[in-house]
């Protein structure tokens, strides 16, 4: 609980970047051998203001914890695209059909969480396939 609160702190983020914030994220998984997490920087990395970096982080918290707790999964590839800021997840776990775990809680948490920053959460997956969530600021915000 306290290595959380460090991570919500928003002083933190001054000093660190989300892709470090993920680094340390996925360190602690793999010591701990709850899961291999990878984590890929592909162009500048994104420049997003401390709120935003905190909210973004705490969902790709919340995914990796569903991953951790119903996947089943090996591994889980998390990947930064700079500008704009894109982060794909990406497991290798036994999937699940998204029509029948719409209602699911920690599916609308990721989803509110994302639209208080300007950015939507898709989910891809499927029985045998694994899990995919695809964060990105909304169309409309990504042109304005």
């Amino acid at each position: 609980v306290r290595r959380l609160g460090h991570t919500l702190n928003s002083d933190l983020w001054a000093h660190r970047t989300l892709a470090e914030a993920l680094g340390d994220m996925a360190d602690r998984l793999r010591r701990l051998g709850k899961l291999y997490v990878h984590v890929v920087t592909e162009g500048p990395p994104p420049r997003l203001p401390s709120d935003v970096c905190t909210i973004l982080f705490r969902v790709c918290h919340e995914v990796v914890t569903n991953t951790v707790k119903h996947s089943g999964a090996n591994a889980l590839t998390i990947t930064l695209h700079g500008d704009p800021a894109i982060i794909t997840l990406a497991d290798d776990g036994k999937g699940f059909d998204t029509a029948t775990v719409s209602a699911n809680a920690g599916l609308r948490i990721i989803e509110r969480r994302c639209a208080l920053i300007g950015f939507e959460a898709v989910c891809t997956s499927a029985v045998g396939r694994g899990c995919s969530w695809r964060l990105q600021p909304k169309a409309a915000e990504a042109t304005a």
